[in-house]
């Protein structure tokens, strides 16, 4: 029985090693792929001896004719190449060439083949993009995720990637918000009925348990925001709904018609929702959690702002931001014009900014927004939403940020503003959407929500990008196509690496009888910085040496020596390398010790 135990052990092991280590022998994108992005990486075995290799690159008409001869080269002394701008609806045939130092070719690959599939966006109905303004010279690289059109675009407005799925789920799913990709290369969004991590292929990886584990219901009622963090985790806003005795004194004319009231035992009582932040593992456990039913107050939710209204008891949650260094959590509450100030350890309420209410909160800010989207924290320390101020017809939405209070006493003040009218090409009211994030240049990428508009501007308002979001029912018409959020990333490929042994051989003979080097290159092929852990284990398993992790910025690369001595003879060491980004991205290299 422990035998079986142990066999069943190993053979777990071994099928996690496949799953979670790149072979340096692949061959990406697979013979026969159907990609739906045209942002593609190519990945080749390594050649022995090879110090560039050429990749060759052609359209693939009927038959495995080629239009031309391999219109598109690329030469690198890499084994990853990412080309850009291929076309959608078109099958490609794509071949390596390896040559040595004297630029002798010492090696060719098989012909493979790949094929694109039709752009989404001319089914039916037809979306497009209309960019207004691109100055090249100032925006950063990288692409831009639009959650109701499902796809990434470049900053010209072309389709990179799509969302498409044969999984079910997908097909049906009505809307999709919060598309984002995370910093190890997959793409995180949530439907009206879950929450889902995907690779580029559309391959689901992880879905949202939705148990109901902290609203004590039968679902979480996921909305609005789903991200992954740095620690592998994922964040999610949920609800949960609560009937609420009404205070005693409160005037409850025009109550009688609303069916989420209740009466018991002579006492009137109201159905609140109150919004949750879930945390969950990879394993789908909830890690930490925080619910504001134990921070909001009666007095706030049966408010009445004039003698006319009827308390808005919604105490929506629509919004969060994690500053996951120091554990902070910034959560907007749209109903009650709020943005809270949460220390994740204890889960108390540091402060708040917003409408003054009656129990005190929030603590100022009081006018600076109304109904709003996002709670964001920028790459500057301060704060921002996206003011859709939907109360008054008359004031327009705007952009704006406000400094971060540093103590229970400090107060907000507004840093910075943007309205919303600032042309005539709309008129500058969204009521509904909308969301702002730093860019790596220092502007911001801000979504007008209904107004269907993305667009770049820095701290002094100027604009470097403008891009309208339309849609097209009738292939005759076009109108404006909402977006709820649209999110940066720098490619579809934000980690990636490689790993080359640059030594003649990988069997090492010790020098002298005493001790030989490993000699290797660590090559960040990813658009993003990385930083990876090495570490050298001999055939058991047994640890032989640990580097000091190696930091790369994007496109560089590292030759990394490691001296192996004289115990290690007739041995099958390995050389183990981990992004710390990417966590289930590694690579191996084995030498044997002679």
């Amino acid at each position: 029985m422990v035998y079986n135990k142990i066999a069943q052990f190993i053979y777990f092991c071994c099928i996690a090693c496949l799953l979670t280590v790149r072979s340096l022998g692949q061959v990406i994108p697979a013979d026969g792929s159907i990609l739906h992005y045209n942002q593609v990486l190519f990945e080749y075995p390594v050649v022995k001896d090879a110090a560039c290799y050429k990749l060759q690159v052609s359209v693939q008409l009927p038959g495995n004719r080629q239009e031309q001869p391999y219109d598109r080269e690329h030469v690198d002394s890499s084994i990853v190449t990412i080309l850009e701008n291929l076309s959608y609806g078109t099958n490609y045939s794509w071949r390596v060439f390896a040559y040595d130092k004297s630029g002798n070719q010492i090696d060719k690959s098989a012909d493979h083949s790949f094929s694109t599939i039709p752009s989404p966006w001319n089914a039916d109905p037809i979306l497009r993009t209309r960019i207004f303004k691109n100055d090249t010279v100032y925006h950063t690289e990288g692409l831009i995720c639009i959650d109701y059109m499902k796809a990434a675009i470049d900053w010209k407005g072309n389709p990179v990637w799509f969302l498409t799925s044969a999984n079910k789920e997908l097909q049906t799913a009505s809307s999709i918000r919060d598309l984002r990709m995370t910093d190890d290369g997959h793409i995180t969004f949530l439907t009206e009925r879950n929450i889902y991590e995907c690779d580029l292929d559309g391959n689901i990886l992880w879905t949202g348990p939705n148990d109901g584990q902290v609203s004590g219901d039968t679902s979480e009622f996921y909305h609005h925001c789903f991200s992954k963090l740095s620690n592998g985790n994922y964040m999610v806003l949920g609800s949960k709904y609560v009937f609420v005795k009404i205070p005693d004194q409160t005037d409850t004319s025009g109550y009688a018609q609303n069916p989420d009231l209740k009466f018991m035992n002579g006492e009137i009582y109201r159905k609140v929702e109150f919004g949750t932040i879930i945390e969950y593992d990879s394993c789908g456990k909830v890690y930490w959690s925080w619910d504001s039913q134990n921070y909001l107050h009666e007095k706030d939710l049966f408010y009445r702002r004039k003698l006319s209204d009827i308390p808005n008891v919604n105490a929506h949650l629509n919004s969060f931001d994690i500053d996951e260094k120091s554990g902070i959590v910034y959560a907007g509450f749209r109903n009650l014009n709020r943005v809270v100030i949460i220390d994740k350890k204890t889960g108390n309420v540091l402060n708040s900014i917003g409408a003054r209410m009656p129990s005190g909160e929030a603590r100022s800010g009081d006018g600076f927004f109304m109904m709003q989207h996002d709670s964001k924290l920028l790459a500057n320390g301060n704060l921002a939403v996206f003011n859709n101020d939907v109360a008054d017809e008359g004031v327009v939405s705007s952009i704006v940020s406000f400094t971060q209070p540093q103590t229970f006493y400090e107060a907000s003040h507004i840093v910075w503003k943007l309205n919303c009218n600032f042309d005539t090409l709309t008129n500058g009211k969204s009521p509904k959407f909308g969301n702002i994030e730093s860019l790596p240049n220092g502007h911001y990428l801000v979504c007008t929500g209904s107004l269907s508009r993305l667009i770049e501007v820095d701290d002094e308002k100027n604009l470097y990008w403008d891009c309208f979001t339309e849609v097209s029912y009738d292939r005759k018409v076009w109108q404006p196509f909402p977006t709820y959020r649209a999110n940066f990333t720098s490619s579809l490929y934000p980690c990636y690496f490689s790993l080359v042994n640059v030594l003649a051989s990988d069997t090492i003979q010790i020098s002298n009888g005493r001790e030989s080097t490993l000699r290797f290159k660590i090559v960040n092929e990813g658009s993003n910085a990385d930083t990876y852990s090495i570490k050298v284990n001999d055939h058991t398993g047994q640890s032989v040496k640990e580097e000091e992790p190696i930091h790369l910025d994007a496109g560089k690369s590292a030759e990394v020596m490691i001296k192996i001595n004289k115990r290690e003879v007739n041995k099958r060491i390995i050389v183990n390398a981990h992004s710390t980004t990417g966590r289930k991205l590694s690579r191996q290299l084995t030498y044997i010790i002679n």
